[in-house]
């Protein structure tokens, strides 16, 4: 009970502080006086309790504003950032029905481990898109197999097309900025990193799955971006079909089978 009424004072500080702050945030028009944040408030200070529906709900609040795109990249982080640490201290936010991740998400994909944790740190524009491609592949899977399993042609299916995806993502963000070549090496990269990272407690024939998974989505991404999600996971579809993908099968890799 004692930690629970710290945490509940912890948030209504951190709140109070940092509503004064974001008073002046009445539009994303804020980007030139960014200079002004309160340091008082950052990310370390609640990344070991965001969760990965906290970051993917940011990607939904911001993807269809406008002037977002006009920012420049550093801009961009930094109104991820505010969004972040807004939504976080407000008790009040509503999610509306729809955007929550919950439903597509176990914790081993909504909680941040230490790696996720130090790039979202490094990279919240691309971590909130990071998340909302897990609630994507959750949902995709959810709807090609009928379930989310572990170690099999489902659990295959779902590691390639989250990392063809997020390629995809990673590569129209690009197109969608400031007119700035977009590089598939770029998308490619931060792709890895993101989907490496989710590995980062993980071992043994599991990991050793998930990541050969990642790489054949990747390759897949970078094939078919800039394009629809369901062309994309039509190929993944084929992909796992034709057993271009791994799954286990009496404690050994072998090519996936539909």
């Amino acid at each position: 009970m004692k930690v629970f009424k710290s945490t509940i004072i912890r948030k209504m500080s951190l709140f109070l502080l940092c509503s004064i702050f974001l008073l002046s945030f009445n539009s994303i028009t804020y980007a030139s006086d960014m200079s002004v944040r309160d340091t008082r408030i950052t990310l370390d200070d609640i990344i070991d309790e965001l969760t990965g529906e906290d970051l993917a709900n940011v990607y939904l609040e911001i993807k269809n504003e406008k002037d977002f795109n006009q920012l420049t990249l550093d801009q961009k982080n930094e109104y991820v950032i505010e969004k972040i640490i807004q939504n976080y201290l407000n008790p009040n936010k509503i999610v509306p029905m729809g955007l929550r991740l919950s439903k597509y998400l176990p914790e081993s994909y909504n909680d941040l481990n230490d790696e996720e944790k130090r790039l979202v740190k490094r990279y919240p524009l691309e971590a909130i898109t990071y998340y909302y491609a897990s609630k994507e592949a959750f949902s995709e899977t959810d709807k090609v197999f009928g379930g989310n399993y572990t170690d099999d042609a489902s659990d295959a299916f779902r590691h390639t097309y989250w990392n063809a995806i997020l390629v995809n993502y990673f590569y129209v963000d690009q197109i969608e900025g400031n007119g700035s070549r977009p590089s598939m090496k770029y998308a490619v990269t931060a792709t890895e990193r993101w989907t490496t990272a989710h590995e980062y407690d993980s071992y043994g024939l599991p990991k050793r799955m998930d990541l050969s998974n990642n790489k054949l989505g990747r390759d897949i991404g970078a094939r078919y971006a800039p394009s629809k999600l369901s062309v994309i996971s039509n190929a993944v579809y084929r992909a796992i079909r034709n057993g271009e993908a791994v799954m286990i099968e009496n404690n050994r890799l072998v090519p996936t089978r539909i």
